[in-house]
């Protein structure tokens, strides 16, 4: 079935699409340890071409599902490919394939997710330290609560005022 093969030819493309966009993850790990801003930006933009190209495919594949829709008796964005695999098991490889791609993706998005959360968080406190009051909270026996208090002569790196 022409329709078929079309269809396997575009999720192979996919696949090795999405391991392409793995292996930039993983890079995109080292440049975050090294804090390489540069070599992220390339990165990210080769990442930003490759999901175009993906979801050039996606809309093809979807155009393909249009003809399947009929044979399921469901709408075209509705078909899961474990739907095809149980009416055609020659997709089951593919669908492992593209299963297994993604879950390693996810993952390695995820801690990429972490530590630039975790970059940010720093430079906010770098900066907020830089420029902000200090605050000291202290107990004092003769009140009900806490207290705080800014303590004079405590001044930034950076004077806020002009």
């Amino acid at each position: 079935m022409e329709v078929l093969k079309k269809f396997t030819q575009n999720m192979r493309k996919q696949i090795e699409l999405y391991q392409t966009v793995k292996e930039l993850e993983k890079a995109k790990q080292d440049v975050l340890v090294k804090n390489d801003i540069k070599e992220l930006d390339k990165i990210t933009a080769q990442e930003e071409n490759i999901l175009f190209q993906i979801g050039k495919l996606e809309a093809e594949r979807l155009g393909w599902a249009q003809f399947f829709s009929q044979e399921f008796k469901k709408d075209a964005e509705e078909i899961t490919l474990e739907d095809m695999v149980q009416r055609y098991p020659e997709l089951e490889d593919i669908g492992r394939e593209l299963s297994q791609v993604i879950g390693e993706l996810r993952d390695l998005h995820e801690i990429n997710t972490k530590m630039l959360q975790n970059a940010v968080s720093i430079v906010s406190f770098t900066v907020q330290s830089l420029t902000g009051e200090r605050k000291t909270t202290y107990l004092n026996p003769a009140a009900k609560g806490n207290q705080e208090k800014t303590l004079p002569g405590n001044r930034s790196l950076i004077d806020k005022s002009v």
